[in-house]
């Protein structure tokens, strides 16, 4: 399976001049909310990259991922960066994480500076069942676009004992030729 996108979301290394890098491993590529230089459509944007489906067990499980991004600002009410978890059947939104350097959504850590890379981990709860995840970006107007972006790399959802779920997703790194 493979993950689905809408809006500005890609898998790629771009742009080169993104503060702490567009990537940050091996891999020369992150998913990541841009055009290539920038969000800026020149109208408000927004768009989610969605992971195959997930199968969480009765125990449950966390979701680890690293972020870096570069946006008009590291609070919570312009450019918003959000984490869903999502039902696998219907796609309701079970919880969401807004993810900012003060003011976002306990559960989910806050981001360090913009321009470093850091790590979130957020803890899924059991009795979900199967699950999708989405990361959603809102520029939520139509100014101050003209930033790199959002960019993300190294998800992984494993057991609260540390194993993976008998369904997994696809590591960001090697899921890049199916977003």
């Amino acid at each position: 399976a493979s993950w689905s996108k809408s809006g500005l979301w890609a898998a790629d290394g771009t742009p080169s001049t993104m503060p702490g890098g567009a990537y940050r491993g091996s891999w020369p590529s992150s998913l990541n909310y841009n055009d290539g230089i920038d969000y800026d459509t020149g109208a408000r944007t927004s768009g989610e990259a969605m992971s195959p489906m997930v199968n969480i067990p009765a125990a449950g499980a966390v979701l680890t991922f690293w972020c870096n991004y570069k946006t008009e600002t590291t609070g919570t009410y312009y450019d918003q960066r959000c984490v869903r978890i999502k039902r696998a059947s219907d796609l309701v939104v079970l919880s969401q994480y807004q993810l900012a350097s003060s003011g976002g959504t306990a559960g989910a850590g806050s981001c360090a500076a913009m321009g470093t890379w850091h790590q979130h981990s957020i803890a899924i709860p059991g009795g979900v069942g199967t699950i999708r995840i989405a990361f959603f970006f809102d520029s939520m107007d139509t100014y101050m676009n003209t930033h790199p972006g959002w960019f993300l790399e190294d998800l992984s959802v494993t057991t609260t004992t540390g194993t993976p779920p008998a369904t997994s997703v696809t590591p960001l790194a090697s899921a890049y030729a199916n977003v």
